[in-house]
């Protein structure tokens, strides 16, 4: 970890430096046609980390207790539903996707890693929050930002005609 501090001149810089290599980690490894099933993926994992504990009060208070958890069940999660979907039928409807340009792509696939990224800081433990500055708590972890980095893929796919070449549904 000390190699990490020395690294680095302060926590926002490692914090954009870990974002970047995200995004071009997904730039080489994802192709365009995987960036439907990366959304829904992303979106799933979401709403199930989100919305499970606050139904049911047993894993609310087991998640309480184990606050990591919650952050690598999720990362799991948007692992496991980019398996499963890449072998179901929305593999067929994200291979008809029209390619983008580089530019649309990369605004997509930033839009796409800024939404894991503030999710997975969303739902880390208070220590780790703790240890971040302002400007990195202001970029992915505020309520705002959240909203922001959450809608932000939305818009996209709806402004941009992330869609088929025969249709959005076929």
């Amino acid at each position: 970890m000390d190699y990490l501090v020395s690294l680095f001149p302060s926590v926002d810089a490692f914090v954009l430096a870990l974002f970047t290599s995200l995004l071009v980690i997904h730039l080489v490894f994802v192709r365009k046609t995987k960036l439907f099933i990366d959304i829904i993926s992303v979106y799933i994992s979401f709403v199930i980390v989100f919305l499970l504990p606050i139904s049911y009060k047993p894993l609310q208070d087991w998640m309480i207790a184990h606050a990591s958890i919650r952050t690598w069940v999720f990362v799991g999660l948007v692992i496991l539903f980019h398996v499963l979907f890449s072998f179901s039928n929305l593999k067929n409807f994200s291979s008809r996707v029209r390619p983008l340009h580089f530019l649309q792509s990369l605004i997509y696939r930033t839009s796409i890693i800024g939404f894991m990224f503030s999710s997975f800081l969303y739902f880390a433990p208070a220590t780790i929050k703790g240890k971040l500055s302002l400007v990195s708590l202001f970029l992915f972890t505020s309520f705002g930002a959240l909203a922001f980095w959450f809608s932000f893929p939305l818009f996209l796919v709806f402004a941009y005609r992330f869609h088929t070449k025969n249709g959005w549904v076929e």
